[in-house]
């Protein structure tokens, strides 16, 4: 992760990156809201660090709030 922020591919500070632990596991599915394509370009991003192994782990109701939420998601090797 060190590496993306030093390149700029995460610009977001380090402090506000987020990672899997910050998606609740069981959310329900009814309660995240749907993606809005309409929204403001000004609008705040949020950086998420996922791995691999991660996502293979994920919920539905984790992959719907990561596909729902305005991220900028980097991927771990």
């Amino acid at each position: 992760m060190a590496i993306a922020h030093q390149v700029g591919i995460i610009t977001t500070p380090i402090s506000d990156v987020r990672h899997i632990t910050d998606l609740p596991y069981d959310k329900p599915l009814d309660t995240i809201p749907a993606f809005d394509n309409d929204k403001a370009q000004g609008d705040a991003l949020t950086s998420l660090v996922l791995s691999g192994s991660e996502m293979m782990t994920m919920t539905d109701s984790q992959w719907k709030q990561v596909l729902t939420v305005r991220f900028h998601v980097c991927l771990r090797i």
